[in-house]
């Protein structure tokens, strides 16, 4: 962790390069293992203006908060829509989900480690059981 935050410390002198840094929830809510137990480091990469939208210039993002505002049922049931669409074109065989579904996958999205959009995927395809899913 510490590495993580010289690098950052020395960003300024780094001249047209980028990083990107990809891990777990848990290492962003942990306040005793996590990000938030360097506090140097947590005050370096909290964003000065916070919003609703998604800012492309942060220095940090929380792609888990982008899901969220990203997709609702409507944008879920259309995904699959237009796979199954594609899919049945090709003379395969796919379902798409429903508004119901959609709403069970996007409530169980903040426990599972598998995307939304993969989610979708496997249910139009009938890899999930939508009777069993629905619980």
């Amino acid at each position: 962790m510490s590495e993580l935050r010289e690098l950052i410390d020395e960003m300024d002198t780094l001249k047209n390069i980028m990083f990107f840094f990809g891990f777990d929830r848990v290492l962003l809510d942990d306040e005793r293992a996590g990000l938030k137990s360097y506090q140097a480091l947590w005050m370096r990469m909290q964003n000065e203006i916070v919003s609703s939208r998604f800012n492309k210039f942060s220095d940090f993002y929380d792609m888990d908060k982008f899901a969220e505002g990203l997709y609702d049922n409507h944008v879920l049931v259309e995904m699959s829509s237009r796979l199954a669409d594609v899919i049945n074109r090709e003379g395969g065989t796919a379902l798409p989900i429903d508004e119901g579904f959609a709403g069970k996958l996007l409530s169980n999205a903040k426990h599972t480690a598998v995307s939304l959009p993969r989610q979708v995927g496997t249910a139009t395809l009938g890899g999930i059981d939508m009777e069993v899913s629905n619980d």
